[in-house]
């Protein structure tokens, strides 16, 4: 599969190869493509599939200075609750079968000890995309393997004991990394400046090699 990026009047800039990802496995996926935007503006893409005749474009603006934190900058130093601030993970992620180890440290420590980290920003009981939880999982197995960076989880919702969900409110790390949507994956470096973000879904391989680069 391909995508085909244009101007807004239609010229051609590139076309990009696109590699498909599940972010449900068996249920759904996305297509993942790279491709370079030349400024901020008024951009469309439209994809080929082999057998199929090319969508209709779809347009999308580019923005100088997107919602978030972006790569290159600061880490927000959140004093992100942990597992020895409560009696029961349950109180601080909804993930059904947590892995303790991503509740060992706070966001800010894992941010100040010196070492690399992933910051994971996800809710799997309340998920509005039904991909927080098959990421959660995903980034705890990838953990496994490099023992020298920190993984985080941040749960997104602040009481999660509520009846209603309507009146769930997002924790102060949510606001302070200005999280337009959820979930989000943070890769920091040593220096604690943010080197990769994704969003909604991510391969191993996109972010074993981020990792790997930072070693």
């Amino acid at each position: 599969s391909r995508c085909r990026l244009r101007d807004e009047d239609g010229t051609p800039i590139g076309t990009y190869d696109l590699d498909f990802l599940w972010t449900v496995p068996g249920v759904r996926g996305v297509y993942v493509g790279y491709f370079d935007i030349p400024a901020a503006g008024v951009y469309q893409v439209s994809v080929t599939q082999d057998g199929h005749a090319e969508t209709p474009p779809s347009g999308f603006v580019a923005v100088e200075d997107p919602i978030g934190i972006s790569l290159g900058e600061p880490a927000p130093l959140s004093d992100t609750r942990t597992s020895s601030d409560v009696a029961d993970l349950s109180l601080i992620t909804t993930d059904p079968e947590p892995d303790p180890s991503l509740y060992d440290l706070s966001t800010a420590d894992a941010l100040t000890n010196g070492r690399p980290s992933v910051i994971v920003f996800a809710t799997p009981a309340f998920c509005t995309t039904q991909a927080c939880g098959p990421m959660l999982a995903q980034v705890s197995d990838l953990a496994r393997d490099h023992p020298g960076v920190d993984f985080v989880h941040v749960e997104v919702y602040e009481d999660l004991q509520v009846d209603d969900f309507n009146d769930l409110e997002p924790v102060d790390a949510v606001i302070e990394w200005e999280l337009p949507s959820e979930p989000w994956v943070y890769v920091v470096d040593a220096g604690g400046v943010v080197v990769a973000a994704f969003e909604g879904a991510l391969g191993d391989r996109e972010l074993t090699s981020v990792l790997e680069g930072l070693s």
